[in-house]
């Protein structure tokens, strides 16, 4: 299209492109049902070609970034091919209420109470048996570090879902507010659409100020040992001279008997000067 501008729409090469464009999922997606599961969170060579598109889902949703790339793909059609901007709107505000209650009800990160804690790894009969003790381990060392690990892996998956759906609830909060626009209504009423249009700028700043805030957050996680030789070598890290934790008050007083000048602690402990 970009080659030539006088190609039509739907024939000929554009024709082939668009089936293209439906059958290249299609195919990954076979690809990573026929490798199975266990492939898919241990194989090197699937997470390396095929990681980015289902790994962070839940097991059993693997393949919800088909679903992601559908949604987005009928929206563009809907733009696209919609004959009136009254029927763009309910379109897409369909499309995305629809996909805002599947989001919610599939929790396709996990994080839930019925699927973050399993997170899609109860397979029928296989039993999980509890962390084995290794040598110069405690066993109850090992229990909490698994607890930890597992607080914090549902922590991230909670976070994992609500970011979508406030990515979601931004989008159809901006598809809602053009319909003020459409119908005129801001001619009546400008300031409603003025408070509008800084609640739809303002909705989309706050969510990438806490996306940019989480991302700061997990990088100082898992930088946190360049972090602290950083500051050690900005001297940042040095702690303040404080009084030993025994000494509350300290007073001068003078002994009569040896005419010296005591240094009296609040322990009751005194030296001589």
């Amino acid at each position: 299209m970009l080659i030539d501008l006088e190609q039509e729409c739907g024939v000929g090469l554009h024709a082939h492109m668009s089936g293209l464009m439906l059958f290249v999922p299609l195919v990954i997606f076979l690809t990573l049902r026929r490798a199975g599961e266990k492939k898919r969170q241990q194989d090197p060579s699937v997470m390396f070609r095929w990681g980015l598109i289902h790994s962070g889902y839940r097991n059993d949703r693997y393949w919800w970034e088909f679903v992601v790339l559908f949604r987005k793909v009928l929206l563009i059609f809907i733009s696209t091919f919609a004959s009136t901007d009254q029927l763009q709107l309910h379109l897409s505000l369909a499309v995305l209420i629809i996909s805002l209650h599947l989001h919610d009800t599939n929790r396709p990160f996990g994080g839930g109470d019925d699927h973050g804690d399993d997170h899609g790894d109860d397979h029928g009969d296989e039993h999980h048996e509890p962390p084995m003790a290794t040598e110069g381990t405690p066993a109850t060392h090992q229990t909490d570090l698994a607890i930890e690990e597992k607080k914090s892996k549902q922590e991230s998956e909670r976070a994992l879902h609500l970011y979508e759906m406030m990515s979601l609830l931004c989008s159809l909060f901006l598809i809602w507010s053009g319909v003020f626009f459409y119908f005129n209504i801001c001619s009546n009423s400008v300031v409603l659409c003025t408070m509008l249009v800084f609640a739809v700028l303002g909705s989309n700043l706050t969510y990438l100020l806490v996306l940019a805030q989480r991302c700061v957050r997990e990088w100082g996680k898992k930088n946190k040992k360049h972090l602290h030789h950083m500051m050690h070598a900005l001297h940042l890290d040095r702690p303040s001279r404080a009084p030993p934790a025994s000494v509350q008050m300290v007073k001068m007083v003078t002994n009569p008997a040896l005419g010296k000048s005591l240094v009296k602690y609040s322990s009751s402990k005194e030296i001589d000067l």
